[in-house]
C-alpha cells in the first residue's frame, strides 16, 4: 500500500508486486483479507495515531501473525548526544524555526513496548541498525543505533 499513484507504480514496476494506492489508516479491507506478516518501514512515526495504526495492523493479521516495524530510535547514541548538546546550547538548530518535522511520534524500546501493551502485541525481536555495516556489528552487541527494527506478534 502506498499513498501516491506514482510511488505505487514505481514500486510495482521495480518489485513486480501489486500495490494498492491508499491511506493505511483509512483502508477498510473490503475483502476481509488477513495476512501472515504486515510491514511498516519508517511509517509508524509519521502517523498521528499509533494506537489506531497498531489496531489496523491487528485487523490485518492472522492469529499469531507478525508485524515488522522500523522507525528512528530515540535512545540511540546520536539522538541522546544531539539532545544533550541542544539542551546546553552547544548544538546549532538544523532547520529554520518555521519548519515542522514529519514525525508525529517517536519511539525508543520502552515507549514502543508501552504501545504494544496498549494494543495487545508482544515484542519478539528488538534490534537497532545502521546503514553502515561495521556499525551493525557493534549494534548487535550494544543496541545504540539510530534506527530500530521490531518484530511483534499478534496475541
Amino acid at each position: 500500500m502506498e499513498l501516491t499513484e506514482k510511488a505505487a507504480r514505481d514500486i510495482a514496476e521495480d518489485q513486480g508486486i501489486d500495490v494498492i494506492v491508499g491511506d493505511f489508516l483509512e483502508y477498510d479491507n473490503p475483502d476481509n483479507d488477513v495476512y501472515d506478516v504486515v510491514v511498516l518501514r519508517h511509517v509508524l512515526e509519521h502517523l498521528p495515531d499509533p494506537v489506531l495504526a497498531m489496531r489496523k495492523i491487528d485487523s490485518l493479521l492472522k492469529d499469531n501473525g507478525l508485524a515488522l516495524l522500523e522507525f528512528p530510535n530515540t535512545r540511540s547514541l546520536s539522538y541522546v548526544s544531539k539532545r544533550h548538546r541542544k539542551n546546553r546550547g552547544m548544538q546549532r538548530e538544523k532547520y529554520s524555526p518555521d519548519w515542522r518535522p514529519g514525525h508525529c511520534n517517536e519511539f525508543c524500546r520502552r515507549t514502543f513496548q508501552y504501545l504494544l501493551r496498549e494494543t495487545g502485541f508482544e515484542l519478539v525481536i528488538w534490534q537497532t541498525y545502521s546503514n553502515k555495516p561495521i556499525m551493525n556489528a557493534i549494534n548487535r552487541l550494544i543496541p545504540i543505533a539510530s534506527k530500530a527494527r521490531a518484530l511483534v506478534r499478534k496475541r
